[in-house]
């Protein structure tokens, strides 16, 4: 991202956007599970801030594909909410949004603290999708919070 490509002082529409990479990763599942192909997904929703703009959807309406998507024990859903100075509670926002606790991550604004976060669900998303157990019962784990 660039200063050409990105303006920070739009908004975040994360109900909407995040409801559209949902339904993209299920697509994408589904295409590959019509073809005979055993499929896990694990998402990372990433965010700089709260729902700023949303006009679809809420967090009950996220929560609520979610909640589904977790059901079929093939999706890891997991959630990254970059420190906006304390103005966000990202924890909260998630929750709301039916992540589960322990696959949500809150780095401060650094670029060595976000590159940790980001190395921390790299090695949580190979750990689990390398596990020769039931996905749901090496989903439990999530990861810590750097």
């Amino acid at each position: 991202m660039s200063r050409e490509n990105y303006d920070p002082h739009l908004g975040t529409p994360l109900y909407d956007q995040t409801l559209v990479l949902l339904g993209t990763v299920l697509a994408k599942a589904q295409d590959f599970a019509d073809n005979g192909v055993t499929v896990r997904t694990v998402t990372l929703i990433i965010t700089d801030g709260a729902d700023a703009g949303s006009l679809r959807a809420d967090a009950e309406t996220v929560a609520s594909v979610v909640q589904d998507l977790l059901r079929s024990e093939n999706h890891i859903i997991a959630a990254m909410g970059i420190d906006d100075g304390g103005c966000t509670d990202f924890r909260q926002v998630f929750q709301q949004m039916g992540i589960r606790d322990e696959w949500i991550l809150t780095p401060v604004n650094s670029d060595s603290e976000i590159r940790k976060a980001f190395q921390v669900f790299s090695q949580s998303a190979l750990r689990v999708s390398q596990s020769r157990t039931n996905f749901n019962q090496t989903f439990g784990g999530g990861f810590s919070n750097p």
